[in-house]
C-alpha cells in the first residue's frame, strides 16, 4: 500500500479543520461511497464550505470536493436536557496527502494504474531484465517516453516484493502525465481520459484509471527534494467509479492493433499513440461513444443501437459527401420550382427548391456505407466485414429511426436476431473507422478485424 492510500471500508477517526470548529467524526472510503460524519455535543452546527479538510488518525489529511451534506440531531427532553448534532458529508472527490489539497492546486504530475492492460505494453527485452533483477539492482525500467506539445507521457514498470525473496514478486505497467504548464484537479483528467482510451480501443474493453496520484512539482524538482529529504509525497485522487471487468481470456494482444512486444512494435505504438493524442481533441466524442459501445458488451438493446449510430455520427469525416454541385442543385431545383408554378402549385416553389437542395446534395445511406467499408477494407482486408455489411448497416438506420421515434420491437426471435446484427454492423464500422488512420504496422492492421466489436458481425449470420 502507497503512503498515502487508504483501506477501502475501513472507518478512520477524523477530525474537521476548515470551519474553525474542529469537529470530530468518522471518515471512510467504499467502492460506491466517500463519507464522513462529524458530530457535536450540545451546540447546534452547519458547514457552509464548499470542500472541507479533514486529518486523519494516521495523519493523512484529506481533501472532500463536490460534498453534499446533510443534517442530523438528537435531542433529550428529560432533565438535564441534552443534544447532540450531526452532520453526513458525501462527496465526489478525496484527496488524501499530508496536507490540503485545494481546487486551484497545480498539477505539474500525474502517475496512474490500468488494471488489465499490463500485458500490451510488456516489451520483453525490458521486462525480462526486470524480472531477473535482484532487488534493489533493478535496470532502467521505462517502456516509453512520449512528449506530445507541452505533455510528456511515459509509462514504466512498477516493481514490489519482499525480502523473502530476491527478485521481484510482481511486476506492473505505471502510467505518468507531466505538463509544462500547470493543470488543476478540474482540466487533467481528459488528458488521463485520453491514454485509458486509447488503450481500451487496442484491448477492445471499456477501462478505467485506478491508484491516480499527483504532484505540485515535476519530475526534476521531485528528485530534488527525494535527495534533500523534504519531498512529502505525491497526493493520491479517490473517485466513486464503476469498472467492469473484462470477461476471462476476452482481452488477447494478438487483436489488439499495436503493442509495445519488440523495439519495432514499440516504435509503431509510440507513433499511433501520438497521433491519438494530437487529434485527441476533434475525436473526444467518438472516443467516449466507442467507450460507451464496449461497456454495453453484454446486452443487445435499442440504447446500444442509438449508441452505434450516434458513434457514427461523431467520427470525423464519416458523414456524407456532396455527390451533386450546388450548380447543377440550383438548376434542378430551379426546374421542379417552375413546374411545381405550371401545375398551379406556386406557392410551395420554395419548399421545393429546399427539398431538392436538402435530397440531392449529399449521398444517400447506402453509398456513404459504400464509400467507407471500402475505406476500412483497403486498410484492414476485404474479409474485415462478413458479406451483408451494406445492408446491415443500411438497415440499422432504419432500425434507428424506429427505435428514436418509440416504435421498434422485435416481433420474433428471427427479428432480434437482425436487429442484433445490424448493431454489430453500426459498431464494427466505427471501431475500424476509428482506428483507420493511426500509424499502425501492416500486421497490427491484419490482426485488429479479429478484435470482439468487429467479429461479433462476422460470427453472427
Amino acid at each position: 500500500m502507497a503512503r498515502n492510500d487508504l483501506e477501502i471500508g475501513r472507518e478512520y477517526f477524523c477530525r474537521e479543520l476548515t470551519s474553525g470548529k474542529n469537529l470530530n467524526g468518522i471518515f471512510r472510503i467504499e467502492k460506491s461511497n466517500i463519507n464522513a460524519r462529524l458530530h457535536q455535543l450540545d451546540d447546534p452546527f452547519f458547514l457552509k464550505e464548499e470542500s472541507i479538510l479533514l486529518r486523519l488518525e494516521n495523519n493523512c489529511f484529506v481533501t472532500m470536493h463536490d460534498i453534499y451534506k446533510s443534517i442530523g440531531m438528537n435531542y433529550d427532553l428529560t432533565e438535564p436536557k441534552l443534544s447532540s448534532y450531526n452532520c453526513s458529508i458525501g462527496a465526489s472527490i478525496a484527496i488524501v496527502g499530508r496536507d490540503e489539497w485545494k481546487e486551484d492546486d497545480p498539477i505539474r504530475r500525474v502517475s496512474f494504474d490500468i488494471a488489465h492492460t499490463n500485458d500490451l505494453l510488456r516489451h520483453s527485452k525490458t521486462f525480462n531484465a526486470m524480472a531477473e533483477a535482484k532487488v534493489g539492482k533493478h535496470p532502467d525500467s521505462t517502456i516509453f517516453k512520449l512528449k506530445v506539445g507541452l505533455m510528456q507521457v511515459s509509462a514504466w514498470y512498477a516493481a514490489s516484493g519482499n525480502s523473502d525473496f530476491k527478485r521481484a514478486t510482481t511486476i506492473g505497467v505505471r502510467y505518468s502525465l507531466e505538463f509544462d504548464e500547470p493543470v488543476t484537479i478540474r482540466s487533467y483528467l481528459p488528458w488521463v481520459d485520453c491514454i485509458v482510451r486509447f488503450m481500451s480501443a487496442a484491448l477492445g474493453h471499456n477501462f478505467v484509471p485506478s491508484k491516480i496520484e499527483v504532484s505540485r512539482v515535476s519530475f526534476e524538482n521531485y528528485m530534488k527534494a527525494i535527495e534533500a529529504q523534504t519531498y512529502i509525497g505525491d497526493h493520491v485522487i479517490n473517485y466513486i467509479w464503476s469498472e467492469t471487468p473484462p470477461p476471462s481470456g476476452s482481452l488477447c494482444v494478438g487483436r489488439a492493433f499495436t503493442h509495445v512486444r519488440d523495439k519495432k512494435e514499440l516504435a509503431h505504438f509510440i507513433d499511433c499513440l501520438r497521433v491519438w493524442i494530437e487529434r485527441y481533441e476533434a475525436w473526444e466524442n467518438s472516443a467516449s461513444l466507442m467507450m460507451m459501445a464496449f461497456k454495453m458488451r453484454d446486452v443487445i438493446s435499442s440504447e446500444r443501437l442509438l449508441t452505434s449510430c450516434k458513434w457514427l455520427e461523431e467520427i470525423p469525416g464519416a458523414d456524407s459527401a456532396v455527390v451533386v454541385s450546388a450548380h447543377d442543385i440550383d438548376k434542378i431545383a430551379s426546374v421542379a420550382a417552375a413546374e411545381a408554378d405550371r401545375l398551379g402549385h406556386g406557392e410551395f416553389k420554395d419548399r421545393v427548391k429546399g427539398v431538392i437542395r436538402g435530397q440531392l446534395k449529399t449521398e444517400t445511406n447506402a453509398q456513404r456505407f459504400n464509400r467507407l467499408v471500402a475505406s476500412v477494407r483497403k486498410r484492414f482486408g476485404e474479409n474485415a466485414f462478413g458479406e451483408t455489411i451494406i445492408d446491415d448497416l443500411v438497415q440499422a438506420t432504419k432500425f434507428r429511426s424506429k427505435v428514436a421515434h418509440g416504435h421498434f420491437s422485435a416481433a420474433n426471435e428471427k427479428q432480434f436476431k437482425h436487429f442484433a446484427k445490424c448493431t454489430f454492423a453500426m459498431e464494427a464500422l466505427c471501431y475500424l473507422l476509428t482506428i483507420r488512420d493511426l500509424p499502425m504496422k501492416p500486421a497490427g492492421a491484419r490482426r485488429a478485424p479479429g478484435t470482439e466489436i468487429v467479429s461479433n458481425h462476422r460470427l453472427n449470420y
